[in-house]
């Protein structure tokens, strides 16, 4: 594979990450059913989101070198367009294509995969606490459900095609070849996995 420049490159890279996902862990119709029955709740969420998800990005030193000042009200605009695909869908092929594509973007913009996690951790957490405040819970349990899939799958997604991309830069600028450094790294799990019961020791991690 090389880094994604057509729709093809970018569909089979989601399939492929898709199919690693057991099933029962992937977001279904259902899930997007669920999630689009309290859009109101999702909407009532968006200025606040937008607002806090930013604010807490340019507040951590780490996250802050990422953007420009005069850059937020775009990026803004970018997540409230992301949200309102999210409470109006469709989840179809062309979303999941967005967000594979987001994985590249990441690794062009230096948005690591603890960055990303954890973000998403941000607008769970907000969204399932106005659930907990407003809905039964009965209706909390099925959006948790449904959260925790859309989660798992478009982390997934994203997080797989941050690594892909992130390998094809390096073999692009170091000249190696592709089925090389998956080689490399082939041979690198054999070479660690003889020694792994001894770094564990020596970490005092033994008994894990």
């Amino acid at each position: 594979m090389s880094i994604m420049t057509t729709g093809e490159e970018l569909k089979n890279l989601r399939e492929s990450i898709l199919e690693q996902m057991p099933p029962e862990t992937r977001f279904t119709e259902q899930d997007a059913r669920t999630m689009q029955q309290y859009r109101m709740l999702f909407l009532s969420l968006a200025d606040q989101l937008v607002t806090g998800f930013y604010d807490m990005l340019y507040q951590h030193h780490q996250t802050r070198q990422i953007f420009t000042e005069d850059e937020r009200p775009q990026r803004e605009i970018t997540l409230k367009q992301w949200w309102q695909r999210v409470c109006y869908g469709p989840f179809d092929d062309h979303f999941w294509d967005w967000m594979t594509f987001v994985g590249l973007v990441h690794v062009v913009r230096g948005v690591n995969n603890p960055m990303m996690i954890s973000a998403w951790g941000f607008v769970s957490e907000k969204v399932m606490e106005k659930a907990r405040a407003s809905l039964p819970p009965e209706r909390v349990y099925e959006l948790q459900g449904a959260m925790i899939r859309f989660g798992q799958t478009f982390s997934a997604l994203i997080s797989e095609s941050y690594l892909k991309n992130y390998l094809e830069m390096i073999a692009g600028a170091t000249g190696t070849d592709e089925k090389l450094v998956e080689l490399l790294v082939k041979m690198g799990r054999q070479d660690f996995k003889g020694q792994i019961p001894g770094l564990k020791k020596d970490l005092d991690l033994a008994h894990h």
